[in-house]
C-alpha cells in the first residue's frame, strides 16, 4: 500500500475547536489520491486530545481497521496560526515491520 505524502503541496484542512481547546477536531491532512479509493486519515475526522500538563500540546490516534494499523498524531500549538507535530505509525504484516514518520507545519491561511 502507498499513502501519498505530498510535502510540496499545500494540504487543505479544517480545525474545529471544542470544550474551550481541550479537544480538537481536525479534517484533512493527508489527502487521499483522487485515483484510489483507499481510505485515509485526510479522508475521516481526527480527535486531538489536549495534554493536561502541557499547554498547546495535542495527541491522537486513528485506526484504519479494512489496513490493519494506526496513526499517531502529535500536535504543539506555537502561535493560534501556527502548529508544529507529526504523524507516525509502526506495523508488521506476514512477518514485515514498516515504520512511518511525517513532520508537518500547518499555518492559518484565513
Amino acid at each position: 500500500m502507498n499513502l501519498p505524502l505530498r510535502p510540496t503541496q499545500p494540504e487543505q484542512g479544517t480545525i474545529e475547536v471544542l470544550d474551550g481547546g481541550a479537544t480538537l477536531i481536525a479534517t484533512g491532512g493527508l489527502a487521499a489520491d483522487p485515483n484510489d479509493d483507499t481510505t485515509l486519515p485526510g479522508d475521516v475526522s481526527i480527535e486531538m486530545v489536549a495534554d493536561s500538563t502541557i499547554n498547546g500540546r495535542y495527541s491522537g490516534r486513528v485506526v484504519i481497521d479494512d489496513v490493519g494499523f494506526a496513526i499517531d498524531y502529535f500536535w504543539q500549538v506555537v502561535t493560534p496560526e501556527h502548529i508544529i507535530g507529526n504523524v507516525s505509525s509502526t506495523f508488521s504484516q506476514e512477518g514485515v515491520t514498516c515504520s512511518v514518520y511525517r513532520g508537518f507545519e500547518p499555518t492559518y491561511a484565513g
